[in-house]
């Protein structure tokens, strides 16, 4: 496997052989190497394309890929891990678009696209089936007004993304997901004055499953900003934004999701200094943590004492809205336990098993980890299975005239092992409170 050198400035024979013989644009070095061939791209490297789309694309193999390394061109050669930069730059100018195909590593890398007022697109592996693409400490910069970013090709593809910002040039930009796409630990990860109103939305059609961890999202911010789009063919299939920095004034998505296999959740993600934010949302309703109506002794940070309020819209107890799940450790086996969780919700009369339930999963075999699904739903689909949920136990906090219940179902585990639990709700239009911290017994 060969290194090779890219410079915008070079004069040479331009075989990349050297520095002073460097390949003086990327496609061309992506052109001439081989699969598991390393670029070493110069920290002054500005390259600039116009007239013309630019298509760039690595002969890299998911078990031989192509690296694209900015480093300092003065430092050593072959270059080390002390010489790398992220100042190489590659941009397209007036509305000509810029794709990166192929199975790739970039690191220190800035694209930009279109300087003009036009609609190109800064894609990534955006019509490549099946491909793998990782940046590190790149920019992805929109400069066309009517630009956007196209990550992915809804073709099996996987880009992975880390301490690598977006840049836009108009409000209404946004980037649109459109494969396996993972974001992690960037800070000031939206630079720039143009704050996007949406900044993602999904293909029409097309599978996305985007997930962000350690990311700072807090510069989407202000009246009409949010982080997902919604409504009508283009929601985000699949986000979990996990342990980033929101702005406080940012709602999550825009609207309810169209799709009913539409789903974000934002787990310990938030604006305040506190470890137990959560947020999911799907077509069947939201999940809001809450600290104003809590029952004692119940889930807690160690400090404050939490619940999750659940509203729902329409529903159905065939597609109810379902918690996420809820993990307890359990160390008995052969014996009949009982999991129970507690709930409270606004007005008088007890639930029903249609209404919400609880299912729990558990190790039910003593030869393999195979697992048993337990519910206090209703028996049957046909009438006659609806009947009311047990009153519930202990003392919840807030005003108002409130009912206590509690769900729960037995069953004999035969291994040691977490039982998952999820809370489902299928009365639509209402709200319940549920205290996330089971019990067995």
């Amino acid at each position: 496997m060969a290194n090779y050198y890219i410079y915008s400035g070079a004069t040479g024979t331009g075989n990349g052989s050297s520095w002073a013989n460097a390949y003086t644009r990327l496609a061309a070095a992506h052109d001439n190497a081989a699969a598991g061939d390393t670029l070493f791209i110069a920290h002054d490297h500005v390259e600039t394309t116009s007239g013309s789309n630019l298509n760039i694309s690595s002969r890299g193999s998911d078990t031989a890929i192509t690296k694209v390394i900015c480093v300092n061109r003065g430092g050593s050669v072959p270059p080390v891990s002390a010489d790398r930069r992220a100042t190489a730059q590659v941009s397209t100018i007036v509305d000509a678009s810029l794709t990166l195909l192929g199975n790739v590593h970039y690191d220190g890398v800035i694209f930009s696209c279109g300087t003009g007022t036009g609609a190109p697109t800064l894609g990534l592996v955006s019509s490549d089936f099946g491909k793998w693409m990782r940046l590190d400490n790149c920019s992805l910069r929109l400069g066309s007004t009517g630009a956007m970013i196209s990550i992915g090709s809804g073709g099996g593809s996987q880009i992975e993304m880390n301490n690598t910002t977006m840049s836009f040039s108009n409000v209404g930009q946004f980037a649109v997901v459109i494969a396996v796409v993972r974001w992690r630990n960037t800070a000031n990860a939206v630079i720039g004055t143009a704050v996007p109103n949406v900044l993602f939305f999904a293909s029409v059609g097309l599978f996305s499953d985007l997930e962000i961890i350690g990311v700072d999202l807090s510069a989407v911010t202000g009246a009409g900003k949010v982080l997902f789009g919604s409504g009508g063919t283009q929601s985000v299939a699949k986000a979990r934004v996990i342990d980033c920095k929101l702005s406080t004034s940012t709602s999550n998505i825009a609207a309810t999701p169209a799709s009913p296999a539409s789903e974000i959740n934002c787990i310990r993600s938030g604006g305040a200094g506190v470890n137990y934010d959560l947020f999911s949302y799907n077509s069947g309703g939201s999940l809001q943590e809450n600290t104003a109506v809590v029952r004692t002794g119940g889930a807690s940070d160690g400090t404050t004492l939490i619940s999750w309020l659940i509203s729902t819209v329409g529903l159905n107890p065939a597609h109810p809205y379902e918690c996420p799940p809820i993990l307890i450790w359990n160390e008995n086996v052969g014996v009949e336990v009982t999991l129970e969780i507690e709930g409270i919700k606004d007005g008088t009369g007890m639930p029903t098993n249609t209404e919400i339930w609880v299912e729990a999963e558990y190790l039910s075999d003593p030869n393999s980890p195979k697992g048993s699904i337990v519910s206090d739903g209703a028996p049957s689909v046909l009438t006659g299975g609806n009947s009311s949920q047990t009153a519930g136990t202990g003392t919840w906090s807030g005003s108002g005239t409130r009912t206590q219940f509690k769900l729960g179902v037995t069953f004999t585990p035969r291994l040691k092992g977490f039982v998952t639990a999820w809370v489902k709700i299928g009365k639509p239009n209402s709200s319940f409170y549920i205290d996330p911290k089971a019990r067995l017994s």
